[in-house]
């Protein structure tokens, strides 16, 4: 009853799942890519125009140009903008990525209005409380493109329902925005290219020459530069093979949906009892208590089986979406359908899913974030249809499994922030500490007096000590360095709140076949090894 109340009241709800995803993410520490951006950030605070030509150790074993890397700037120089108030401080960052949170709930929730969605309220509460939602409040672009992505629905759908012309400009200069804040963007540019031909409106062909005449400038920008243009640098080389990434694409969507059940139950024509989906809840429930204390070598096969299921739902819900739009297509013939807001929503949708399984380098959850409420707004009428009941179940799930998420990531990211700390409180006075590694590792190495370490570069001598964070890229030092192990640092044990682990190499970020994005697990977020250099004399 207290759900259906607070469903009834959208600007409470709207602000009740902004506080909770900022309250867990406030102040968590610096995670993955986070590092990269902030780097960046300092790098621009000093040679503003030159935004791509600082050097970073991120991709190789050494510092490497920044415009080898993979995102456009946009949010590097908010990042830098934001360091000028709070400085680089954990909570004033994230006030960034709240800010952006807030714009994705409110314009999402404005276009499901818009687009007459039914229960626009429980399609809010599916993607405020989305596991890919909640775990990746991080310095990182995905929540930015979420939120201007929604915005640009939101301002094309105003524009069509007004005919105003100024929300078609305030839809095209974020689009541009989000061209400069990652590449993701091209192909939504298309999309709309397409749509806007399909529906033979030639004249608002024009309204393109916005985010492409920036992209334009922005190439120009690079050509000065560094003497090349950063678009066409980038690699179109996968760190896997197609087939892999099109399993993580349905295993990533899987595992942040808990409404595929929902979208099942459609497929089904409604028939899917409710009791067998509590019973299926309260079993899995059951298998996480006992697998918690008994597990050993049944883990192997728990991760194998969570990643089928993820699969298995990632697929129902591509199926629910092709029937919706077959139905729709057949329902409307071409020239209603094509008009309509479902083509939008399926151009788009298609367009980017294409784009992230022919040219992302791997997959993850945050990478199928963007799509989530194109999915949710295409659903909304078969979500409709399901009984309240097991609606307001799967907006509890939702909340239970992102809060666990959420915890298991916060505390993922902070065993690098507070083992930093504590390794350089305890090194002997004037001790001379390399740090290998990257994420946010990298920085808070760096943050504690750390000098990081580059293979077969750095000129570590007797004496020196060399921290390695193994659960990370980089870590490695040279082979024939003669080192003594000092110690080995694991994180805490795990607890109820860790026990949905995200800390298999960075799987929440980057996933594949084998690799689920999370998964049930005792074991340590990482191994950090303590040596120290010695003389080779001695050894």
């Amino acid at each position: 009853m207290m759900i259906q109340r607070l469903l009834k009241k959208p600007i409470l709800l709207l602000m009740g799942i902004w506080l909770l995803l900022t309250a867990i993410n406030i102040n968590k520490a610096f995670h993955v890519d986070d590092t990269f951006h902030l780097e960046a950030a300092q790098h621009i605070l000093k040679d503003p125009l030159r935004p791509m030509s600082g050097m970073i150790r991120w991709d190789k074993p050494e510092a490497t140009p920044i415009h080898t890397g993979n995102q456009p700037p946009l949010l590097f120089y908010m990042i830098a903008g934001m360091s000028l108030i709070f400085g680089f401080n954990e909570i004033g960052l994230h006030l960034l990525i709240a800010l952006f949170s807030f714009l994705a709930l409110y314009w999402f929730y404005k276009t499901a209005i818009l687009y007459d969605a039914g229960k626009s309220l429980f399609l809010l509460a599916l993607l405020g409380l989305c596991p890919a939602f909640v775990v990746n409040q991080n310095l990182m672009t995905d929540v930015p493109v979420l939120a201007l992505l929604l915005g640009v629905l939101y301002y094309l759908s105003l524009a069509n329902k007004t005919n105003q012309f100024r929300h078609y400009i305030i839809a095209m200069c974020l689009l541009a925005a989000g061209c400069v804040t990652k590449y993701i963007f091209l192909p939504v540019v298309a999309a709309i290219f397409v749509l806007f031909i399909f529906r033979k409106q030639y004249r608002k062909l024009q309204l393109l020459l916005i985010p492409a005449g920036l992209l334009v400038a922005w190439s120009l920008w690079n050509y000065w530069e560094f003497g090349s243009i950063h678009i066409l640098d980038r690699s179109t080389t996968p760190a896997f093979s197609r087939w892999n990434l099109l399993w993580s694409y349905f295993s990533c969507l899987g595992c942040i949906a808990p409404f595929g059940i929902l979208l099942f139950n459609d497929l089904l024509k409604g028939r899917l009892n409710s009791y067998w989906v509590y019973i299926s809840l309260f079993l899995f429930i059951q298998i996480v208590l006992f697998s918690s204390y008994i597990m050993g070598s049944y883990e192997v096969q728990l991760k194998r089986f969570l990643e089928i299921v993820f699969f298995v739902n990632g697929l129902i819900i591509i199926i629910a979406i092709l029937r919706i739009g077959y139905h729709s297509l057949k329902q409307k013939k071409w020239t209603g359908f094509i008009i309509a807001d479902e083509a939008t929503l399926l151009i788009i949708m298609g367009a980017v899913s294409v784009f992230l399984v022919l040219f992302a380098p791997f997959m993850a959850p945050r990478h199928l974030l963007l799509i989530i409420p194109l999915i949710l707004l295409l659903s909304a009428p078969a979500i409709s249809r399901c009984k309240t009941g097991l609606r307001s179940s799967l907006v509890v799930a939702s909340l239970m499994l992102s809060i666990l998420l959420g915890i298991s990531d916060w505390q993922y990211a902070d065993f690098y922030r507070s083992t930093a700390a504590r390794i350089m409180k305890g090194m002997p006075h004037n001790s001379k500490v390399w740090a290998t590694g990257t994420g946010g590792w990298q920085w808070y190495a760096k943050q504690n007096g750390m000098i990081e370490y580059s293979l077969n570069r750095s000129k570590v001598r007797p004496g020196d000590y060399i921290v390695a964070a193994t659960g990370t890229t980089h870590h490695h030092i040279d082979a024939d360095l003669p080192v003594r192990l000092l110690a080995k640092i694991w994180g805490d044990e795990v607890t109820p709140l860790t026990y949905f682990s995200v800390n298999k190499g960075f799987s929440m970020y980057y996933t594949s076949f084998g690799r689920p994005s999370w998964r049930l697990s005792k074991k340590p977020a990482d191994t950090i090894f303590v040596l120290q250099c010695m003389n080779p004399l001695k050894k």
